[in-house]
């Protein structure tokens, strides 16, 4: 049942999605889904099965789950609906399952592409109040500079960790140098039972956002030793330490702000190793720390999880044009995001000129003088 009217897009359900067969959730999804919406003001269970979903709930399609190589039923898929070629209106949307002993572990409606790519690479679990974005971006800031934050030692910050690996190189207070590559990353101490390194910032921050990685540089690249879950915790006690309990009261010791896990790479998408952004809040608002760490998932030594860089509230970079074209007719529009110049030419090599009295959005006839290229000059 929605708050209002929604145009309905796409649908994703699952009965599990952790791909672990040992997890014991692979059963019960073999069947048939009947999807069903309606528009009535205020959809409810007692309502009817009807022609007019004004009045009661319509079938829009069904879907017959069996096993097979190509399709594992219990994981989450996903599926584009739509009506006449339009968004599908509706003001609730169910499903009748072919058994009661059927599963369905989550129902997402409208998901973004972004997101549904992201599902597959990263797990992102907040705790209540707390939310935890992923940037998109893949090894964004990528050498062996990490950019300006509020982890930095520079700033004030001094590392804290559960332990290091004593090998002449991933130190502690490596995690803060500003400086990204192997030789300077951190990595626990050999069975470290409950492996963990963060940041003491010295006074209290507002965080906005915080990123890390196992290895952010160019060449050679470190690809091992990142897979697993990432447990983000802050506190707000006056001195956060090594030896800080974990309480979940913030006031008292570290509590949990969320998971992500890194569950896989997608090439050009999503780079395990590499370095990601993700932005935070509790209650819709900066979260109040004095100190930050993570958890790693892995503290066995010389097979340990490796991180390399720990920072906190990084300067938004200013964003990318996005330049789309739509059909009209028998006309093209043309529109972009941020601000830019737009620019022609009538071969992808150029020249490129820009266009006199551009406006944004713009259209332009299709075919009138012949093939055309656009682009957005910053």
């Amino acid at each position: 049942k929605f708050s209002g009217m929604v145009n309905i897009t796409n649908i994703v359900w699952g009965r599990d999605n952790t791909g672990d067969p040992d997890a014991g959730s692979t059963d019960r999804a073999v069947g048939t889904y009947t999807l069903q919406v309606t528009t009535a003001a205020d959809p409810a269970t007692t309502m009817a099965e009807t022609s007019d979903p004004a009045t009661g709930w319509v079938t829009i399609g069904t879907l017959s789950y069996q096993p097979g190589p190509l399709f594992i039923p219990h994981l989450r898929h996903r599926y584009d609906i739509s009506a006449n070629g339009a968004p599908i209106q509706a003001t609730g949307l169910r499903i009748k399952v072919s058994s009661a002993q059927m599963a369905i572990d989550e129902l997402e409606i409208n998901v973004s592409p972004l997101t549904e790519l992201q599902y597959s690479v990263m797990r992102i679990q907040p705790q209540p109040g707390y939310l935890i974005t992923w940037d998109g971006n893949d090894g964004q800031f990528s050498g062996t500079n990490a950019p300006d934050n509020a982890a930095l030692s520079s700033k004030g910050s001094v590392a804290i960790g559960s332990s290091q690996l004593d090998l002449g190189v991933h130190f502690i207070k490596n995690v803060n140098d500003g400086l990204y590559g192997n030789s300077q990353s951190w990595i626990s101490g050999v069975d470290d039972p409950d492996p963990f390194i963060g940041v003491a910032f010295g006074k209290s921050l507002s965080i906005t956002n915080l990123a890390w990685s196992r290895d952010n540089t160019t060449a050679p690249p470190y690809l091992d030793r990142w897979l697993g879950s990432y447990i983000v915790q802050v506190t707000t006690v006056t001195s956060p330490a090594a030896d800080t309990p974990e309480t979940e009261d913030p006031g008292t010791g570290w509590a949990t702000v969320g998971t992500v896990q890194y569950i896989n790479s997608i090439a050009g998408f999503f780079t395990g190793y590499n370095r990601h952004r993700f932005d935070v809040s509790k209650n819709g608002a900066p979260i109040t720390a004095t100190g930050l760490r993570i958890k790693v998932p892995n503290g066995s030594g010389y097979g340990g999880t490796d991180l390399d860089e720990l920072e906190v509230n990084t300067p938004v970079p200013a964003p990318s044009v996005v330049l789309s074209i739509q059909l009209n007719g028998a006309n093209a529009t043309l529109s972009w995001t941020a601000s830019g110049t737009l620019q022609s030419a009538d071969d992808l090599s150029g020249p490129w000129t820009d266009v006199t009295n551009a406006t944004n959005p713009m259209s332009v006839p299709i075919g009138a003088t012949g093939q055309k290229f656009y682009r957005v000059r910053q």
